[in-house]
């Protein structure tokens, strides 16, 4: 480890610590879990400086459980149930058994932060990037407010729902573990290559670890600090937002599993903003090994609410680089209102101000890289800089190799609307010793390539469009998009995939298809639109004899918003965000509305003059939550609290708090009597008119360009009201495609 790295390394830990200290614990001691036992088919249990190694083989998928040696009272306050652990195979589902004061035992089921199936088994590299460590916390099982209960229900029904509370104190007895199956497209676990995974799953077979098991007090909204590393699902109240090795780097399946690396983690505020934090560490380290990955995580600093960008690169002990990540981390609730960035200086070796990304509107764009005099005499005198520049196609458009000098400047020519990569490695001969990149955008947009002369456009009416009882509309599921796990972003669009499903799609005889208009593909960096693959695929149709609707077909493995917009994500009433497998946002974030209709405008002023473009199918995502266990009201950002005070007074009515969901923890909702109270009527209200204002914000937006262009309205399986804007669609000459309609189910089913 270099002078500099020692330096780097030392500040970055120091810091980290001194910040450590300043979170304000909110949960009870770690339950010693020495003498619990534990019971089912072939499960054995050890317990070695607080973890607990349990593995297990049940071939008709019995459970197995993990007893007390005496049961633990939990606090009066207590709210979640959390620990963490590590797979190693096999696959299962958890419960914590509770026993109330009464007797009666109460199956908590466990949210954990492994990645989403869906998604991930789509792509089995996805699964291999995240780390066998999960962060887990059960459903909460808090006493619900008695002010708030008295509020909202007469005396009786007040009553009857206190009673429905489970009788304190509540005393943990047991952990379950069921096995499942990793079913293709279902389940997936551990480290192991498909076919391994496959065979000890069949066989019921599963080795985990748990470890800090304990209990959290409060709810994410009254933290401290609670925050989400959005691409690890890893969330966490009162405590530093942790990474671990594994998530950095894969495992290479040729037995290259303790071999020396080194590490560097790089914070910034935002994808564009400027550099906050670095840290970097040598070691050895065996990572199928969870007591080692648990005890070398890396603990983020404490920073103000926001949205924050990370950078990651690992090297090999040959100086080659291995793995090269990013992570976005959602900070939802923090005390502390600042943060003292790291001089880039500090860092040694820096692009331009230390951002990771910027814009320009020239032609000709100089990019300025720094080396520090201590960075220049840390690395060996015979170390030389190269710098490449490559295009988001990965051409490359300049490379030289410099000396080592405090300021190396380089210019190129841009294109508007195309983006570049400038990278420097600090190299002696082949090995890398250290890299910097540098995401830069041309702001602006290319030219839409020369058709010819056109067809005069003629677009159905939405009363010829819907002529059919029922339309088949197929939607190009995109397999890989722009953030896809790799950095740089270099474009990997397969357009012949895409031509072989037009096929495809005029064989059933589709009139009409779907076309992903992804607002995170084309808009990359603020006004810098990469229109390429849209542009390939719009044009493949032109002679199919279908036509194209624009649509934002979801759950297409990238993210619903550019990495740069900085938009609060959905969260419920205590604060929790529940998505799993992407950065689901708030549709009343200040910044999402103007931005998201500027970039629809976009579309609508390249595209929307083509003959065989009809139309637009717009969509804002529901503030619910279809995420198991529960279906939860996600309305309760700070972006809708503050709609929601003006939407108060807008109505003459008293300024309060969107009235939290009233439930009891662990009790049906159907058991729960009717909540007529004018709070929860005027939040419910206000959540269907945010949904409204919203896609009537956006459809008014395209129609200012494009007058003619037909908008469907997409509706999910989602509780609000949609009926309330049916007169609006029909007053707009819009569509709707309502997928919680019998009418939509019996279409589908057949």
């Amino acid at each position: 480890m270099t002078l500099h790295t020692r330096l780097a390394r030392a500040t970055a830990l120091a810091l980290v610590a001194l910040l450590s200290l300043t979170f304000i614990r909110t949960a009870e001691a770690q339950v010693d879990m020495t003498h619990w036992q534990v019971t089912g088919p072939g499960a054995t249990l050890s317990v070695d400086n607080g973890f607990a190694t349990l593995s297990y083989a049940s071939p008709k998928l019995e459970p197995i459980i993990l007893t007390a040696d005496k049961p633990v009272t939990l606090s009066d306050d207590a709210r979640h149930i959390t620990f963490n652990w590590a797979r190693l195979w096999g696959d299962c589902d958890m419960v914590v058994l509770v026993q109330d004061a009464a007797g009666n035992t109460h199956e908590l089921k466990c949210e954990t932060s492994q990645a989403d199936p869906e998604v991930v088994l789509s792509n089995f590299r996805l699964a291999k990037q995240f780390s066998m460590w999960h962060t887990v916390q059960t459903v909460p099982f808090g006493k619900p407010d008695v002010n708030e209960v008295n509020k909202r229900f007469n005396k009786q029904d007040a009553q009857t729902v206190m009673n429905l509370v489970w009788p304190r104190p509540l005393k943990i007895t047991a952990i379950k573990l069921t096995p499942v199956l990793a079913k293709p497209g279902k389940r997936w676990g551990g480290l192991y290559p498909p076919a391994e995974r496959t065979a000890m799953n069949e066989r019921g077979e599963g080795k985990l670890v748990l470890t800090q098991l304990s209990w959290d007090t409060v709810d994410s909204k009254d933290a401290n600090f609670y925050s989400v590393i959005a691409d690890r699902l890893r969330f966490g109240r009162n405590q530093p937002a942790t990474l671990f090795v594994d998530d950095l780097i894969v495992a290479r399946d040729n037995g290259d599993w303790d071999q020396p690396l080194r590490y560097q983690l790089q914070l910034f505020d935002g994808y564009a903003g400027k550099l906050l934090w670095q840290t970097e560490e040598t070691l050895t380290i065996d990572l199928r090994d969870p007591v080692a990955l648990f005890a070398n995580r890396i603990a983020l600093p404490k920073v103000p609410t926001g949205r924050y960008f990370i950078k990651s690169i690992v090297w090999d002990s040959n100086h080659s680089v291995r793995e090269e990540r990013t992570f976005q981390w959602w900070v939802a609730v923090s005390d502390v209102s600042s943060f003292t960035a790291i001089n880039p200086s500090d860092v040694g070796m820096w692009w331009e101000d230390g951002q990771a990304a910027k814009t320009v509107d020239a032609q000709s764009t100089t990019l300025s890289l720094h080396l520090s005099d201590a960075y220049r005499t840390s690395i060996p005198d015979s170390a030389r800089i190269r710098i490449t520049i490559n295009d988001y196609n990965k051409q490359e458009l300049f490379t030289k190799v410099y000396k080592q000098q405090d300021q190396i400047d380089v210019t190129f020519e841009t294109q508007p609307g195309h983006d570049y990569f400038a990278i420097a490695q600090t190299r002696r001969g082949p090995q890398i010793l250290d890299q910097r990149i540098i995401h830069i955008g041309r702001t602006g947009q290319s030219t839409l390539p020369d058709m010819g002369k056109l067809a005069k456009q003629v677009r159905p009416t939405r009363d010829e469009f819907l002529k059919n009882t029922v339309q088949l509309q197929p939607e190009y599921r995109v397999p890989t998009t722009f953030y896809d796990g790799y950095y740089p972003w270099y474009n990997h669009d397969d357009i012949e995939a895409y031509r072989k499903w037009l096929i495809q799609a005029k064989t059933f005889e589709s009139p009409t298809i779907c076309v992903k208009a992804g607002w995170s593909d084309v808009e990359v960096l603020p006004g810098v639109y990469r229109w390429e693959n849209l542009d390939k695929q719009v044009m493949a149709v032109k002679d199919s004899g279908m036509k194209i609707m624009f649509a934002y077909t979801p759950y297409a493995s990238s993210p619903c918003v550019p990495i740069w917009l900085d938009v609060q994500a959905q969260q419920d009433h205590r604060g929790d965000y529940k998505d799993r497998f992407s950065y689901r946002y708030s549709c009343m974030s200040p910044n999402y509305g103007p931005n998201r209709e500027k970039f629809w405008q976009a579309v609508a002023k390249r595209y929307g003059h083509l003959p065989w473009v009809i139309g637009y199918r717009i969509y804002t995502p529901a503030i619910t939550s279809n995420v198991d266990p529960h279906v939860r009201r996600m309305g309760y950002a700070p972006g809708m609290q503050q709609a929601y005070a003006k939407w108060l007074t807008a109505r003459n009515l008293p300024v309060e708090p969107i009235a939290p969901v009233m439930n009891v923890d662990g009790v049906h909702i159907n058991n729960m009597p009717p909540d007529f109270s004018q709070s929860w009527q005027n939040t419910a209200l206000f959540f269907s008119d945010c949904i409204i204002q919203s896609d009537l914000s956006l459809a008014k937006a395209i129609r200012e360009i494009d007058p003619t262009g037909l908008i469907q309205l997409d509706r999910k399986n989602e509780p609000w009201a949609i009926e309330r804007i049916i007169p609006e669609l029909a007053r707009m000459d819009m569509a709707l495609k309502n997928e919680a309609s019998p009418v939509f189910r019996d279409a589908m089913l057949q």
